[in-house]
């Protein structure tokens, strides 16, 4: 495959709806200089990104990067150079590319994760575009947008806003394994302060602000 961008296209995860769940924090963390996920440690080296050291091929010059680890145990790394998105997941001792999700102007930050069905998820935010930030999966025919197949259902950008004014991203599961998106926002006249979405399956749903203290103590693990 190399570092050839595959078509768009994947189905959402469907998952059942449910309100009463708290975040589960699989989101890498970072220690002195490197990200830690899964028992695996990745971080910048002089000639690109190292997993445990070891170099990961064509990551030279590499800015933001990210880790996921799947079901099976495989590493899955995401990074960015000039304004190329690039993933790739860990075989045995091979590594193999999952294509370029997109293309960035302005990168702000990046998370990688992994659905229980397998699908990676990439979100970035890209301060370069104006709208919501990005969150794409994988499936059979390429990376395409998690957003509902009806128009009258609401996306991601009815549920963010745009993303002008977000600052950071992550994503995570919640313990009814759904994908939940959360950020934290500045506004010159109030305080810093962070959000959720969660996706149903069918729509992004806002997070109400009391169930983010009250049934996800675990959001502001998710960001940074």
């Amino acid at each position: 495959k190399g570092g050839a961008s595959l078509p768009a296209g994947c189905a959402p995860p469907a998952e059942d709806a449910a309100t009463n769940a708290h975040l589960v924090d699989t989101t890498p963390t970072v220690r002195s200089d490197a990200i830690v996920a899964g028992g695996f440690a990745l971080q910048h080296g002089p000639e690109g990104l190292l997993l445990d050291q070891r170099p990961i091929p064509a990551t030279k010059g590499a800015t933001l990067a990210a880790l996921a680890v799947d079901a099976e145990g495989r590493p899955m790394v995401a990074w960015a150079i000039d304004d190329q998105l690039m993933v790739a997941r860990r075989d045995g001792e091979t590594w193999n590319s999952l294509g370029n999700p997109g293309v960035v102007n302005a990168l702000r930050g990046l998370d990688l994760d992994v659905l229980p069905s397998g699908m990676p998820v990439l979100s970035w935010l890209d301060a370069g575009t104006v709208g919501a930030p990005y969150i794409r999966g994988l499936g059979p025919e390429g990376w395409k947008d998690i957003r509902p197949a009806a128009k009258d259902q609401d996306g991601l950008i009815q549920c963010v806003g745009h993303s002008r004014s977000i600052r950071s991203i992550a994503t995570g599961l919640d313990n009814e394994q759904r994908l939940v998106v959360a950020w934290t926002s500045w506004d010159p006249k109030s305080p810093s302060s962070a959000s959720a979405c969660v996706w149903d399956g069918l729509r992004w749903a806002k997070i109400p602000q009391d169930l983010l203290v009250e049934r996800y103590g675990l959001l502001t693990d998710l960001v940074p």
